[in-house]
């Protein structure tokens, strides 16, 4: 964590973010394990600091491939449990006191576990979920001469919906929070 110049810890800085769109393919039957492939469009994990400096973090594609398990609690309810790698090179702009302004480096490597509960046969198209996702992120910054590598652990929940485009894939929308420690960029 973080410190003051008091030595008092700083609070880490908790994130909500907009997962704009989740692309996933797998398979529907319960009770079995399979492999999936995701794409979310998203903001990075955790949050950029530095003393006199603003970072706007836009949008960008995160990539998960992983295996999960479906089990059909009863007919209206399934939950999922899922263990996935993911990477995500996001998009940074970095603006100074004096308003210069350019871009950086940063990528997350993430390593998450997840449960998702579902309320199935409640709408003929689309299916509410909560999803609750323990991780532990490597993030690599860039800028210039300054390179930082840092890990980190936290956990993100999001409740959304998800649309079956068909017997393999479904797109989903989904709101959510993050709690990670923001990553001190300062060069010294």
């Amino acid at each position: 964590m973080k410190q003051s110049n008091g030595n008092f810890p700083l609070k880490s800085i908790s994130t909500l973010f907009l997962t704009a769109f989740n692309l996933s393919t797998q398979p529907v039957q319960a009770d079995e394990f399979y492999n999936f492939i995701e794409i979310d469009i998203t903001k990075p994990a955790r949050s950029l600091s530095q003393d006199g400096v603003n970072f706007k973090q836009d949008y960008a594609p995160q990539f998960n491939f992983g295996f999960g398990k479906d089990f059909q609690l009863n007919e209206n309810w399934q939950l999922a449990s899922t263990i996935s790698l993911s990477y995500l090179n996001a998009p940074i702009n970095k603006i100074e006191f004096n308003n210069a302004k350019y871009s950086v480096d940063y990528q997350e490597l993430g390593l998450w576990t997840s449960l998702q509960l579902k309320h199935v046969n409640i709408f003929e198209q689309a299916t509410p979920f909560i999803k609750i996702s323990t991780g532990f992120i490597n993030s690599t910054y860039q800028d210039g001469n300054i390179h930082i590598k840092h890990n980190t652990n936290g956990y993100k929940a999001t409740t959304g919906l998800e649309f079956n485009l068909s017997n393999d894939s479904s797109l989903s929308v989904s709101v959510g929070y993050s709690s990670f420690d923001d990553l001190d960029t300062s060069p010294y």
